[in-house]
């Protein structure tokens, strides 16, 4: 069965991969959530709330909304599937690089894509010339990704408020994906306060990342237009949302030490990460969520693999080649040992003529080093042609 290529796609591996390719709490599911959660068998034998009251009021109160703006979904993929089909849209902008779900939804009514394109030189960030292409093509819809998912990068409240105006002025549904603001310092409630003086917003999001529950599909959006607002319910399925998953939506939205714990995690991770991968000659492009894109050789992604580290190759998002690679931010000693692969994995593709006796040094070091992670030849200076 064909379907898109996403990080998480561990079945049919063996097992002991190590998964960078997938962004979530680096802490896991709340242990504390899952043994409560064996104690409610009957959360399987009854049907599922559609109108998820529980769970909706929850999130409102969580959010500072009224929980009758809010939807709750199978996921964020099933929420954009709803918003495309209930708005129906001719024309969307979608930046490049940027998640493929927004193109999928679209494609799914015949949408007209436009692309803007992020372009490396500004660090892939949103600039000014976003605006040209929001008034020149006038897209019924548009998506932006808050942080930028594969990047990681925010948009500062100004731009994104200026982008938000000229989207009322032009009748323009701006589709803001927030999956991932809960790992960065943004304040979340600014964006739902919007709401309510910007009826062509959109906010979706999901339980998937911050709560490291991607198997317990449970998405959400947020709108104050209750014209459209009821087009997007009208495409949902039955009992999309399970029982299991409301029950624990609820009872995660509880565990505000886990998420600031979580943060603080991923806060000097990231940092560990970006410092050392950049030490050693990659360029790592500044992000404030879960996750760091990197470039560096076309090769690395799979020599990683080999080494049965997951990273997400990120050619097949628009915008990016093979030279591209996504690293999901883990726990201390993961992330260690995925920069003790890429130093041997480096240091296996230079050439002994390029680096000269005291890189050869270094390398031998390295090897020897790690020598109990990793299967590795011998290294001589009789191999490396110098002979003594």
């Amino acid at each position: 069965m064909a379907h898109d290529f996403h990080g998480g796609e561990i079945y049919g591996l063996e097992d002991g991969f190590v998964d960078f390719s997938v962004n979530i709490n680096p802490l896991g599911f709340p242990e504390n959530v899952w043994k409560e959660m064996l104690e409610h068998p009957e959360l399987a034998t009854l049907y599922p709330d559609q109108d998820c009251a529980k769970l909706r009021k929850a999130l409102g109160k969580k959010l500072g909304i009224a929980p009758k703006n809010i939807i709750c979904g199978n996921g964020a993929s099933e929420i954009f599937s709803m918003i495309a089909r209930g708005l129906k849209p001719e024309k969307a902008l979608v930046t490049a690089p940027t998640f493929s779900g927004y193109e999928h939804a679209l494609r799914q009514v015949g949408a007209t894509i436009a692309y803007h394109r992020l372009m490396e030189q500004d660090q892939f960030a949103l600039t000014e010339t976003y605006i040209e292409s929001l008034t020149d093509f006038k897209p019924n819809i548009a998506f932006l990704c808050q942080p930028n998912n594969p990047v990681g990068n925010l948009i500062d409240h100004d731009f994104l408020e200026k982008i938000m105006d000229i989207c009322e002025q032009q009748e323009t549904f701006l589709v803001l994906d927030i999956c991932f603001l809960g790992f960065t310092h943004d304040d979340e409630r600014w964006y739902y306060k919007k709401l309510s003086t910007h009826p062509h917003l959109i906010l979706g999001s999901a339980f998937t990342k911050l709560y490291a529950m991607p198997g317990i599909r449970l998405g959400y959006m947020a709108m104050d237009n209750f014209y459209d607002f009821d087009d997007i319910v009208d495409q949902q399925t039955e009992w999309s949302v399970s029982g299991i998953a409301q029950w624990v939506g609820q009872r995660v939205l509880e565990e505000s030490d886990y998420v600031e714990e979580g943060r603080k995690l991923v806060d000097e991770e990231r940092a560990y990460l970006t410092d050392q991968l950049t030490r050693m000659g990659f360029t790592v492009f500044p992000s404030e969520a879960n996750f760091i894109l990197v470039k560096g050789d076309w090769r690395v992604a799979d020599s990683l693999y080999k080494k049965e580290y997951l990273v997400r190759k990120a050619y097949n998002f628009k915008g990016l080649d093979n030279e591209y690679f996504r690293i999901a931010v883990k726990t201390h000693e993961e992330n260690e040992e995925l920069v003790w692969a890429l130093q041997i994995i480096q240091a296996d593709m230079i050439t002994f003529q390029e680096i000269g006796r005291q890189g050869i040094d270094d390398m031998v070091a390295i090897r020897e080093m790690h020598r109990d992670r990793f299967e590795m030849p011998e290294i001589t200076d009789d191999i490396m042609g110098f002979g003594v």
